[in-house]
């Protein structure tokens, strides 16, 4: 029998768990990250279920429909205020998907190079002790050939850009989402990981908690 490996191939970047009893942890982006139950609800489970010692306190500032020009403009009140020790970004799905929905609007790649760029600034400066974790936007539609997805190669591929810049880790999602997709189709044509192309289902959510617990040598 063929050994079953998980799909995420994600590496951990540390060598043990290094969250520390009592900090928080605080988990930054739009409604895939607001989203209940959601990754973050998982991942809190997770931390009382495999370190319940530790008393990590998570904290989920998740709003819909947020781009990054409006992680930017709640940063000091839902980010720096709170003091997290840990802080995950995940946004880009709707800097992109917006420019295809009626009366929205996207975020250019200029813009978002910029302003996501200057949020990972100002967090380095303000919050100097905290550990960032950059997560990667995952997809718009199950098929990557789409115009949204085509588009959103570019905003995946910036993330991984300010990570070097800025010398903090990124977690490739987008590319664990569709080697997700690619195997779960070839087994079954029906296989879903979101909703409507862009919100997790409790399978797609489950799967960024397991990175995100893998990244961190959780599991």
């Amino acid at each position: 029998m063929a050994e079953a490996v998980p799909v995420t191939g994600q590496t951990p970047l540390f060598s043990t768990f290094p969250v520390l009893p009592g900090q928080k942890f605080l988990c930054l982006g739009d409604s895939i990250t607001e989203a209940h139950p959601g990754y973050v609800d998982l991942l809190e489970a997770a931390f009382h279920a495999l370190y319940p010692k530790h008393n990590i306190e998570v904290i989920n500032a998740g709003i819909s429909g947020n781009r990054v020009v409006d992680l930017w403009k709640r940063l000091h009140r839902d980010v720096i205020d709170r003091l997290p020790d840990w802080i995950t970004i995940y946004i880009g799905v709707n800097d992109v998907w917006h420019d295809f929905l009626p009366n929205l609007h996207g975020v250019s790649l200029d813009e978002y190079v910029r302003v996501y760029d200057q949020i990972l600034t100002t967090l380095q400066q303000r919050l100097a002790g905290a550990h960032l974790l950059l997560f990667t936007p995952t997809c718009i539609g199950e098929r990557p050939d789409t115009p949204e997805n085509q588009r959103l190669v570019n905003y995946v591929a910036a993330v991984h850009h300010l990570g070097e810049k800025h010398h903090l880790p990124v977690i490739d999602l987008n590319a664990i989402f569709w080697r997700a997709i690619q195997a779960g189709q070839a087994a079954n044509p029906e296989y879903r990981l979101t909703m409507d192309g862009v919100h997790p289902t409790l399978t797609g959510h489950c799967l960024i908690a397991h990175t995100l617990l893998r990244a961190l040598a959780a599991v």
